[in-house]
């Protein structure tokens, strides 16, 4: 029916203003609207639309640190797009299931459903899908300290972004291979990456990218031995994660900052940090 219609234009209205919101990292607002958009899918019984809201709404959730709460609806979507036999959708939900693997340590378990989401993409020609799949099977293969194969799958995937003229996708390849540098301790290197990634997060407006870029550049300067300038990036990227509560940003950096502040025994800071971050992250183990 046309009333049926309309509800579905503004669902899909909905959760693209969500993805705009997630972008910018405005998180409540993206939880907000993907909500708004799951109450109509669910009142008009529009399965896909309820398993992409499901995915959505499980990505905020990881990006604000409720890994256990992102699975259960990261599941949810599974279960929905298997039932439909939504080939697309269930290469979408092994991708976000292996973000969440990574970030546990789970590494064979994240690379299975990674694997598996790549395969899904190359089968149907989806080369965005591929670009993002050949990112995270990297981000296993660094956190593993396998460099060579991590940067191999990093510019396999920087390759299609390029290609595909996805700036955004560009933007976290450079961070990507930016991280490879400096954990092989080439730091000039890793450096410009970093620049060259931040030049383009700025450009869009991607807060977590860009807070990730500025607190791996704090890094490298600290590896340098440049304590002054180390502080200025953590600081920089540490508001942006307060502000923005991305949980992943401020897990990374806080304990860099910190370090800094013990070496100048600073406990008056420390404290005042670790109370301002506990109370915004009650989840984080510092």
């Amino acid at each position: 029916s046309k009333l049926a219609l309309k509800r579905e234009g503004k669902s899909t209205a909905f959760g693209n203003l969500g993805i705009a919101y997630d972008k910018r990292g405005v998180l409540e607002k993206a939880l907000e609207y993907y909500q708004k958009a799951l109450d109509i899918d669910r009142e008009l019984n529009n399965k896909e639309g309820i398993a992409r809201a499901y995915k959505n709404i499980g990505i905020v959730f990881k990006k604000k640190g409720m890994r256990g709460k992102a699975l259960e609806y990261y599941q949810k979507a599974l279960d929905i797009d298997r039932e439909l036999n939504n080939k697309k959708g269930i290469a979408k939900s092994y991708m976000n299931i292996g973000v969440v693997d990574r970030l546990e340590k789970n590494y064979d378990n994240a690379l299975y459903h990674f694997h598996k989401s790549l395969n899904t993409y190359k089968e149907f020609g989806i080369k965005e899908g591929a670009a993002i799949a050949y990112g995270n099977i990297g981000n296993v293969y660094l956190q593993k300290k396998e460099y060579e194969k991590a940067l191999s799958f990093y510019q396999e995937g920087l390759e299609i972004d390029k290609e595909l003229d996805r700036t955004e996708g560009m933007a976290i390849k450079y961070g990507n291979i930016g991280n490879v540098y400096m954990a092989i301790g080439n730091l000039d290197l890793a450096l410009e990456y970093y620049k060259k990634g931040m030049d383009l997060d700025k450009e869009m407006d991607r807060k977590e990218g860009l807070a990730f870029k500025l607190g791996n550049i704090g890094i490298v300067f600290e590896k340098k031995k440049n304590y002054d300038k180390a502080l200025k990036y953590f600081n920089e990227a540490l508001i942006i994660a307060y502000d923005g509560e991305f949980f992943e940003v401020t897990e990374a950096f806080l304990p860099q900052l910190i370090a800094i502040y013990q070496r100048q025994n600073n406990h008056e800071k420390i404290q005042e940090l670790l109370l301002k971050f506990k109370k915004k992250f009650p989840q984080l183990k510092i």
